[in-house]
């Protein structure tokens, strides 16, 4: 998976000036967010302002990155432990497309006599916030405070 996931980051997309991604043919995707998600990994790596309007490299697996995230925040991830409830996760954030660990956490939450004697949750690394959410929804107690270093997250 590694080697897999190195090779595909070699590949990718040339990505203009002007912020155009450049794909030949009739399926290039719309990606309302391009220009930003650019201007934050230019700040990341401290390239503002080094090159005169430089084009970039978007590799392919950020672009499939962008592609799927933009259609999570039109149409949504339904979660089946919360009877079907969509959340929206936002470009850079885990989204939650495999679910086997939230039946696990459901099976544990099932399992607990008194769920209200839980009195505070805390999720690292909370991503969507949908561990947190899950926990809540048995009635827990106390805080519940989840947590994550990416501003995407977060909002």
């Amino acid at each position: 998976m590694l080697n897999i996931s190195q090779e595909i980051g070699r590949i990718g997309y040339l990505v203009e000036k002007d912020y155009n991604l450049v794909i030949q043919g009739d399926n290039k995707p719309e990606i309302s967010n391009l220009k930003s998600v650019i201007q934050e990994k230019a700040k990341e790596f401290n390239q503002i302002g080094k090159y005169k309007s430089p084009d970039y490299f978007l590799p392919a697996n950020m672009l499939y990155g962008l592609v799927s995230s933009q259609q999570w925040q039109k149409k949504g991830i339904e979660i089946l432990t919360l009877e079907g409830r969509l959340i929206y996760p936002l470009y850079g954030v885990w989204a939650p497309t495999s679910q086997e660990y939230l039946g696990l956490i459901d099976l544990y939450m099932k399992s607990v006599k008194e769920p209200a004697e839980i009195n505070n949750v805390v999720d690292l690394g909370c991503g969507t916030g949908i561990l947190g959410i899950l926990a809540g929804s048995y009635g827990t107690s106390g805080e519940l405070l989840a947590i994550d270093n990416q501003p995407n997250a977060i909002e």
